[in-house]
């Protein structure tokens, strides 16, 4: 693979994330991707406008589904730990090497600490609950045990 160039010209400018969460999102019945660019291909070290980063996972998302979102959201950066033992843990886990993301995911079912794949950029390896705050502030126990695995297996994340 060449180097390729990241000249997505809207894209690299402030807002251009809106342009294309525009182009994705106003489609009335089916949208048919076809792409020679692959995400690997898009350096985000080299660019740091967000309509880039969001084009970078894109394709991901085209074409695995929700399966693809809980890795590439929780890349966007780090929300923190909610917890002092999840700090505790993330830190650690930082020490052996690890790269964590504390709260990673996304749609409001985050894992508490989610371990990023080292060989597969935007993907995470391993996903870990504390039942820190999500679990103390679940209404009932079926929404913080039955419905919150069935959501997060939805999404990709095997419990």
């Amino acid at each position: 693979m060449g180097r390729v160039s990241i000249n997505f010209d809207p894209l690299n400018r402030d807002g251009g994330e809106r342009r294309l969460n525009v182009a994705t999102t106003r489609v009335k019945r089916e949208l048919v991707v076809f792409s020679g660019l692959q995400a690997s291909q898009i350096d985000l070290n080299r660019m740091r406008a967000r309509g880039v980063h969001d084009l970078k996972h894109f394709p991901k998302y085209a074409e695995r589904g929700p399966v693809a979102l809980p890795a590439s959201a929780g890349t966007a950066g780090e929300i923190g730990a909610n917890t002092e033992f999840e700090a505790m843990v993330a830190h650690r886990l930082r020490e052996t090497g690890d790269t964590v993301h504390c709260q990673g995911g996304c749609f409001g079912y985050r894992m508490d600490i989610a371990v990023v794949d080292p060989h597969a950029a935007g993907d995470y390896l391993l996903g870990i609950e504390c039942d820190g705050a999500t679990y103390r502030h679940a209404v009932t126990a079926r929404d913080r045990d039955k419905l919150r695995q069935q959501i997060l297996s939805g999404l990709g994340w095997t419990l």
